[in-house]
This record gives C-alpha cells, structure tokens and sequence, in this order.
C-alpha cells in the first residue's frame, strides 16, 4: 500500500491545536487545528502534505485531516473559534461534505484559505455557499501571493492571517525596511477595519515583534510567544494556561 494511503487508512496523522489570542480582552479567542504526519520525514505538514499531493492524494488527506481535528476539538468551548485549513480546490470540490463534516461546529468553524496557492478563485462558489451557513472565512498568508490585494477586494473573508513575513519585517532596521513594513501592516489593517475584517498576526515570537504588531493596530495575535500546537488533551486540563497580555488601544 502506498505510505501516505497508509497513514490515512491507519489514523497515522494528529491533530495539535495552536490558540490565537484576543488582546483587547485577554484571553484566548481561538485555535488553528494544525496537522502533524507520523515521526520522521512526513512528520511536518509541508511534508505530509508535498507527499500527498505528488501522489494525487492531497483531498483525500485534507478531508482525513478534517475529521481527525473534529474529533480532537471537543475541548474548545462554545464562543470560541476553531481554524481549519484547506487547499481552494478541495474546498470547491467538497464543500458540501465539509459542512456535513462541521455539523453542530459551523457557527464556530473558521475555514483558512491558503491565500498564496493562486487558485482562490476556483472556491469562489464554495465560500459564498460556506459563508450562507454560517462558517466563517480567513485568507491565510495575506501578503505571501502575488494576488493579495485583488483576493482581498474580491472575496468576502471575515479575517486576513497576514502572512510571518510582515512580522519578521517589523524587526529589519538595515536600509529603513522596518519603516516601509510597518507602513504596509498600517494600510492592511486600515482596509481591513474599513472592510469589517479582523486581521490576525501570525507568526508573533517575540514581546518586540508583539510591541510592533499593537503599535501597527492589529489585536489578534498568534505565534510561540503566546503559546506553541499542542495536542487537544494540554489544552482541555490547562485552559487557562494562556500568557496574560493585554493592550487597549
């Protein structure tokens, strides 16, 4: 049998759950649900998921994936948000099954969107379908694609994941860059505030880059600094286990 039929087949893929935090209120606001393959090569998503889709497999590893995090994600509570990623043609191909899939979660389900794989337009219909009953939408690695401002302006999301890569920028202080990134994260978040769009910061390591991403205005963070993937068994024995970081502005 092929490896990664065989990972699928054998529930061989874990589920770890990352939280994004809520500065204006201090707390936890979600989790992104982010698949890990068995030890060794295919233990990384990137690789997991090279592996799979060099195999013709990625859909069907997307949709084990799904369910292996819908049965781990009975620790998040109601009013909080649970983050699922997906390629658009899989979402365009089998929205139906995953909504089927998010039952009694969809008001609770966030669907990512990778925003850089320059086929978004393919799931156009499926989000609008998503969207009606009532799954939020999230374009991940906003900034990442050499589409991300026309994907912005046409297709309705509820939050932009700006990509790592502005954070990292916030820091290079070589030739002004930190100024011109800093400019640019001002302009997303002020769109997106015009736009009724959330913007989250991935990728928030540091209390510097934490500074520098409240400073920029954008209050939902997530990243190491606030808190690593862990599996669903930490979080339910340690929900208040959370760094206490609060800004106003």
């Amino acid at each position: 049998m092929d490896l990664i039929r065989e990972i699928i087949a054998g529930r061989r893929i874990c589920t770890l759950f990352q939280p994004i935090h809520d500065l204006r209120k201090g707390e936890i606001m979600g989790y992104e649900a982010l698949t890990r393959g068995p030890a060794g090569p295919l233990q990384s998503a990137s690789n997991l998921f090279a592996a799979a889709s060099s195999r013709g497999l990625r859909t069907e590893l997307e949709l084990a994936c799904l369910r292996e995090a819908l049965a781990s994600a009975g620790f998040v509570p109601p009013g909080k948000l649970l983050f699922l990623n997906f390629h658009p043609l899989t979402l365009a191909e089998h929205w139906e099954a995953i909504l089927d899939g998010l039952g009694g979660l969809r008001r609770q389900a966030v669907i990512e969107i990778t925003e850089s794989s320059g086929q978004i337009r393919s799931c156009a219909k499926a989000q609008e379908q998503l969207r009606a009953a009532g799954v939020r939408i999230a374009l991940d690695d906003v900034g990442a694609g050499d589409r991300a401002l026309a994907n912005m302006c046409e297709f309705r999301a509820d939050f932009l994941k700006l990509d790592r890569s502005f954070i990292e920028g916030l820091m290079k202080l070589k030739n002004g860059a930190a100024d011109r990134y800093r400019s640019m994260v001002r302009t997303l978040v002020d769109y997106a505030q015009r736009a009724g769009i959330e913007v989250i910061a991935e990728g928030v390591e540091t209390e510097k880059q934490l500074l520098e991403t409240v400073m920029a205005g954008i209050h939902l963070v997530q990243g190491f600094y606030f808190g690593k993937p862990r599996p669903a068994e930490y979080w339910a024995q340690n929900p208040a286990k959370e760094r206490q970081a609060v800004y106003r502005g």
